[in-house]
C-alpha cells in the first residue's frame, strides 16, 4: 500500500490576475492616470495631418491595422502569389509596427483578392498553355 502524498504548503503567490498583497482598492484609476471622462493629452490624440501635398513618411493611409492599430504602413512592392502586379492592385500594405497584411483602404485581409487574383492569373496561363498545344500539334500536320 502506498502512503498518501503530504499536504502541500500553502502557495504564497497571489492567483494569477489578482493584485499584490498590500495593493490600495480597485475602483479609481492607477496613479498618473487621468479620470474617466477627462480630455485626452494632445500626444494621446489622432497622428496630425500633413500640409496639404506631402505625407509623413511611412503613413499609408487613414486605415490602422486591424491588429495593433498602428495607423503606419508601408506599401508591399512583390509577393509570391502576385509578384509586383498583385499587391498594388489590391493596394497590400504591411504594418509597420506588427508586420501584419491587410488591405491598405478598407482594413480587411486580401484574402479573397489573392484567391480570386491567382484563379484568374492560373486560368489566363492555362489558356495560353492549351492555345500553344493545340497550335503546335496544328502546325505538326
Amino acid at each position: 500500500m502506498t502512503q498518501p502524498n503530504p499536504p502541500y504548503p500553502p502557495n504564497p503567490w497571489p492567483p494569477y490576475g489578482a493584485p499584490p498583497p498590500g495593493a490600495p482598492p480597485q475602483g479609481f484609476p492607477p496613479q498618473g492616470m487621468p479620470p474617466s471622462g477627462a480630455q485626452p493629452l494632445p500626444y494621446q490624440s489622432a497622428p496630425p495631418q500633413a500640409p496639404y501635398g506631402y505625407a509623413y513618411p511611412g503613413y499609408g493611409g487613414g486605415v490602422r491595422c486591424p491588429r495593433c492599430g498602428d495607423p503606419r504602413s508601408s506599401p508591399v512592392s512583390f509577393t509570391w502569389w502576385g509578384g509586383f502586379i498583385g499587391p498594388r492592385i489590391l493596394n497590400h500594405v504591411q504594418c509597420v509596427t506588427c508586420g501584419n497584411q491587410y488591405n491598405g483602404k478598407t482594413g480587411r485581409p486580401n484574402t479573397t483578392g489573392i484567391i480570386v487574383y491567382t484563379a484568374v492569373g492560373g486560368g489566363i496561363a492555362l489558356v495560353v498553355f492549351a492555345l500553344i498545344i493545340i497550335l503546335a500539334v496544328a502546325n505538326s500536320r
